[in-house]
């Protein structure tokens, strides 16, 4: 069975996520509409512009520009690998959007790699429950009304460096204050009554 290039066409464009073919010079031969959603530029807008001029401006978790270095097509077509990363794109209408990022090299009849390939999706579901987590171990291990470290969180710790002691030797030591009557100490104002 024989299929058109429209065929293919087609099933790439009905896909809901990102997928863009670079040739060998990184430069942008096929947008779909699942990456135009994503980040708000057109196909026309960025065809024939190299994924390199940082239109989607990719870093990572630490802000590290991942175009000049580090990025995921340059990379599978250097090693001839699959690369899946974690990343941040640059939305056209200013914001970051976390994307999960799949990246491979595109290889002609003889194996020779000509281009690459990069599949990306929004990750703000993941984004959204690493937040979560962090604000419940915040609630589970700070104190509401001073903002320090609760018995809970100093418990762990306490036994993260014995553990260490035992492990690696390393020696510790723990300081404890007692503050009778805290709440004393705080002033906390009747409203007036008018």
């Amino acid at each position: 069975m024989e299929f058109e290039d429209d065929f293919f066409r087609n099933i790439l464009e009905s896909l809901e996520i990102g997928i863009y073919f670079t040739d060998r010079d990184r430069k942008i031969v096929y947008w779909n509409r699942g990456a135009e959603r994503i980040t708000g530029y057109t196909s026309a807008e960025v065809i024939g512009r190299r994924c390199a001029d940082n239109i989607l401006s990719h870093v990572d978790d630490e802000g590290r520009n991942l175009c000049e270095s580090g990025c995921p097509i340059a990379k599978a077509m250097q090693d001839g690998k699959l690369q899946v990363a974690e990343i941040y794109l640059h939305h056209k209408d200013g914001y970051r959007v976390p994307v999960s990022v799949r990246a491979f090299p595109v290889r002609d009849t003889k194996g020779n790699i000509v281009g690459a390939v990069e599949m990306f999706n929004e990750n703000t579901a993941r984004l959204a429950a690493i937040e979560r987590i962090e604000e419940l171990e915040k609630l589970a291990y700070i104190d509401h009304l001073t903002g320090l470290a609760n018995r809970r969180y100093a418990e762990i710790e306490l036994r993260k460096r014995l553990d260490e002691m035992q492990r690696y030797g390393w020696p510790f030591g723990v300081i404890m204050i007692d503050i009778d009557h805290f709440l004393s100490l705080i002033h906390i104002s009747e409203p007036t009554r008018l």
